[in-house]
């Protein structure tokens, strides 16, 4: 049997975190997941220019310097893509509506009915993390990982990167 070619992949790496993401030789986005940036890893290759993937990974870059440059929505159409259960898709969209720099409790999101351990879960399977701002939603994700991607995001966003006007 033959291996299979794996797909290929590109990275953003902050603050010990490595933000990695997957594509088709096409440029099509595969999805996304976070490691921890000491794992040694090659650093990938780059997505085909003007690509979906390229994009993702010019959008992941621009918002790890600059959280509030980020819009999520334009990211929700993709969600489609990856089969996700409606409630997955539901979290999503509570997520894209909550403003950077801020939080909500998961309780107090309207249409969402998924309980920390459900969301956690979800929150795994979501492919678009962070460029779908899961941590806007105050909860505990249970997966130790995602719960520091969490904390670091947080923390980003509640500091306002520094301009330097000359």
């Amino acid at each position: 049997m033959a291996e299979r070619d794996p797909e290929p992949e590109a990275a953003a790496s902050w603050d010990g975190l490595r933000f990695v993401v997957r594509f088709a030789r096409s440029g099509e986005l595969k999805g996304m997941r976070v490691e921890r940036a000491e794992e040694t890893r090659s650093p990938g290759v780059l997505p085909p220019p003007e690509s979906e993937a390229s994009r993702a990974l010019a959008a992941l870059r621009a918002y790890l310097d600059d959280p509030y440059e980020l819009d999520p929505r334009a990211w929700l159409p993709l969600l489609g893509r990856f089969g996700l259960p409606e409630d997955s898709e539901a979290l999503c969209r509570a997520a894209c509506s909550i403003s950077c720099g801020s939080g909500v409790p998961l309780r107090s999101l309207p249409g969402v009915s998924q309980d920390e351990a459900e969301a956690g879960n979800i929150a795994l399977r979501v492919p678009l993390f962070p460029l779908i701002p899961l941590h806007r939603i105050l909860f505990t994700p249970g997966d130790p990982l995602l719960g520091e991607a969490f904390r670091k995001l947080r923390a980003l966003e509640s500091s306002p990167p520094a301009r330097w006007w000359y």
